[in-house]
């Protein structure tokens, strides 16, 4: 995505919106929550958040391993005098 095609689109929600819409479309983009919703609360269509959403950012999804899974791979403690052997 173009630089000044960002900039653009940050310049006209700015004007259209407010730096409070930018901001709400941004935490609503963080948290996940669905473009209809923040499309309701900005007034605009959920189409436009999407657009939006692929100017403005990338989505980076993670997969978190339970700690319990870290745990079981972690070494196991060495107990004193076993060093060395």
């Amino acid at each position: 995505m173009g630089r000044n095609k960002r900039s653009t689109v940050i310049r006209n929600i700015l004007a259209n919106h407010g730096r409070g819409g930018l901001e709400r479309l941004i935490q609503g983009l963080r948290e996940a929550e669905s473009g209809q919703s923040i499309g309701d609360a900005l007034g605009v269509t959920r189409e436009r958040v999407r657009q939006w959403k692929g100017i403005l950012g990338t989505e980076v999804r993670s997969y978190l391993v339970a700690d319990e899974v870290l745990t079981a791979l972690s070494p196991p403690p060495t107990l004193p005098g076993d060093a060395g052997i």
